[in-house]
This record gives C-alpha cells, structure tokens and sequence, in this order.
C-alpha cells in the first residue's frame, strides 16, 4: 500500500511557531514557501507523495490553481470549497483511505478523515516529523564535510544571507578582483562593474515571487538591501556586483563575464548542422537551452527517438550552470545533441575525494549564492537530490540510464538515444 500525505496548509502555518513568526516577518506568501520548501525535503528524504491544500481565497493564487512548480502537488482551493472540504473529498473518494495520512489540527476535520479511515497526525506532530526525517536524512546520506544548512531563514529587514568561509590566500582573476578572496567565487566582487550593471526590475520580481514583497515595501536603503542579498559586496571603496549577484540579476552578465554562457550544437554525423550561444541571467540561459532542445526538429516529438522528459532535461542544464567553475575564463556550458545521445558539459572538476559514482547522493556547492538564488526560485532542491530525482525518473518511465564522467577539466552527464523510449 503506497502511502501519502495530505497537509492541510494554513491550519499548519499557524501550528507551527517558526511559520507563525514568518507570517508577521515575510507574510503569508512568505511562509506558505517556507512550509512548501519543507514538504518538499520531506518528500524528497521519504518517498511519501505529499500534497499541501490552501484555501483559494486567502492566497494570492486564482483558486483552484495546482501549482506545478514544487516536487510536492500544491492546492488551492475552489470558490465556495475550503481547504477541509476538499480534504474530506479526497479521503471519500480514495479506494484505500488507510493509505492517506491527513496533517491538521482542526479537530473536526480530524474525526471526519478518522472515521473514513484515513490517519491523522497533528501539526506540532507533523512539524516534528519532518525536521526528523531531513536531519536523519543528512546524517545518513550527506557527508559532514559537505553539509550545510538546509536553507537560510527569512529575517525582515536583512533578507537571507549565505555564509561565508574564510580563505587565508589572496588571488587575483582576469576580470575580478577579491582582496581577501571568498572561499566560493560566486561572492567575488567583479572589477569595474557598478550599481547601474543590476536590473533592479529583475530583484524586484525574484522578491515578490519568493517572499511577496517589493523593493518599496522594505524599510532599507537599496544598498544595504542589495549588500545583505549579497548581491552587492563593498570595493575599494564602493559597493560593486558580485558574481553571483550579476549572473542572476545582471543587466547584461555576459559584459564580464564572457565565459558565462550555454553553447548548444546540434551534430548529424560529423556535420554541424545548428549551434547556438545562449547569454543572459542564468535562469534565460537555463530556458534557452530547454526550448533549443525541444524546437530542434530532429529530436521532436515526431522524432524515431523517445522525447526526454522537459524537467529532466531542465535539472541537468540547471545543475550544470549552477555548479560550474565561473574563476576559469576558457570555458563554457556545452550542451552537445548528437543522432545518438546528448551530452552536458560543466567547467569544473568534483571536489577532491569525491568519485563520479557518488554524485548521485553526494552534494556540493561551488556556487552557494547561485544555488541560494536558484533554490527559492524552485530551480533547484534544497538538498542537491537533483540528479538523483533524475535519475529515478528516467528509470521508472524506460529510459536508459544516465552516464556520468569526468574529463580534465569538465564535469558530463550523458543521456543515451534509444528508438521506442517512451515519449511525452
């Protein structure tokens, strides 16, 4: 018997004192990610298929919506139905009620699902179920020396920052400069660039979209806004962009850093039949490469050969943005479609001690700002189970396995072409 999870979410938000204090700090929109995040790792750590319902009226979503932007399904109700309805629908109607577990505190709600026979566990319950089931999962399954902190917590006026390790050498890049250098080059500050190099329009949208707050709503000076989301960092002796900062909010990111880009090639035999370089932020880039891909007509639907699916292809690109090494300038991200495979290229060698085979259940981050940014942004999982995720799916719908490999100066994912896989 599979088992499930239905979470009734505003009942949680309340029950739960970090997501109440969230609500007051970063709103409701603010803590609704907080707990979907969390749903999330906890799917992603058990194998349990989660689903959270809100009420439609409460949020900013139309009601009725199904988000599909989270590995977890994300409800909001219908006009005139409330989160417990629809809850109390689900387990009438499911053939095997005693496989749904149903998480409120809502005690009517409660005896309705028990006497249907589902099963029950409360909010402070669930709360401790799941922070229980991430750090079990960290432990057995993430390195010591490669943990970190599952995410960084919301703090009005300060936004989230990522932690910064110290690094005793002093080293200077073509292009950067940073005097002592961070231990992630990501936080490096970028010589020559300045304030007007970020699309102000681009950090207003990410704030909206990940805590439902604008740039005018926030009691704090650009600047220091800008300096805590460490988009900006102080140089000689102004404030400048950082890497990071210019790769996911950068007007035109390509300006210094050349290197920052995804090249596309398309090969039949040994003849280049198409190419692309895709600019831009890291997320256009990530989109770019998808839609060259899927408007490829050689490896469209209409193709002999089986359509990966859309996320699959997705995670790999995203991870191979994310995770390469942006300190080397003779490099890119190579996406390779030949009549027989695809190939993803990432500048960068794997840490050392850390073989190719345990990339699936190993993580590590060379960019944390990126992949900060990346994360909140539902691009990428909080526990780095991307290629694992994968992986999984690629196995359970019939297609061959994914290779992975090391070359000398490159990380790549190899994805096999085989006639008759199944196709979406």
């Amino acid at each position: 018997m599979s088992s499930s999870l239905i979470v009734d979410g505003y009942n949680i938000l309340n029950a739960w004192p970090e997501l109440r204090k969230l609500i007051r700090k970063a709103g409701l929109q603010g803590a609704r990610a907080e707990l979907i995040r969390y749903l999330s790792e906890y799917q992603d750590c058990t194998g349990v298929e989660v689903t959270v319902v809100f009420d439609g009226q409460k949020g900013t979503q139309s009601p009725g919506d199904i988000s599909g932007d989270e590995s977890i399904k994300v409800i909001y109700s219908k006009p005139g139905e409330t989160a417990d309805t629809y809850i109390e629908r689900q387990v009438y109607q499911s053939p095997e009620p005693g496989s749904i577990k149903v998480a409120t505190s809502d005690r009517q709600l409660k005896l309705i699902v028990l006497g249907r026979g589902a099963r029950h566990i409360p909010a402070r319950g669930l709360e401790k179920e799941v922070l229980s089931a991430i750090e079990k999962f960290k432990q057995e399954y993430i390195q010591p020396d490669h943990r970190q902190k599952l995410e960084e917590r919301i703090d009005f006026p300060s936004l989230p920052r990522v932690l910064r390790q110290k690094e005793e050498s002093q080293k200077e890049k073509s292009g950067f400069v940073a005097s002592p250098l961070p231990a992630a080059f990501d936080l490096s500050p970028i010589r020559g660039s300045k304030l007007e190099d970020i699309d102000l329009n681009k950090v207003d949208s990410y704030l909206q979209k990940v805590y439902d707050r604008s740039i005018d709503d926030l009691d704090i000076s650009l600047i220091d806004l800008l300096r805590n989301m460490e988009i900006l960092t102080d140089y000689k002796p102004e404030a400048v962009p950082t890497v990071g900062g210019l790769l996911c909010f950068g007007r035109k990111p390509q300006r210094y850093l050349p290197q920052a880009v995804v090249k596309v090639i398309c090969g039949e035999g040994e003849e280049i039949t198409d190419r692309m370089e895709i600019k831009g932020t890291l997320t256009a880039q990530i989109e770019g490469g998808v839609r060259f891909i899927k408007d490829n007509n050689r490896f469209s639907l209409s193709s002999e050969f089986g359509w990966y699916p859309e996320e699959v292809l997705k995670e790999i690109i995203t991870n191979a943005v994310a995770h390469r090494d942006y300190s080397r300038t003779d490099s890119s991200v190579k996406v390779l479609l030949f009549d027989d495979r695809f190939e993803f290229y990432s500048p960068g060698i794997l840490p050392r001690g850390m073989r190719v085979e345990e990339v699936v259940n190993r993580r590590f981050s060379r960019n944390p700002l990126v992949t900060h940014f990346l994360f909140l942004q539902g691009l990428m999982t909080c526990l780095g189970l991307g290629i694992a995720n994968s992986k999984r799916e690629l196995k359970e719908q019939g297609y061959p396995e994914p290779e992975f490999f090391q070359t000398e100066t490159e990380f790549a994912v190899r994805l096999p072409l085989v006639t008759g896989a199944r196709r979406h």
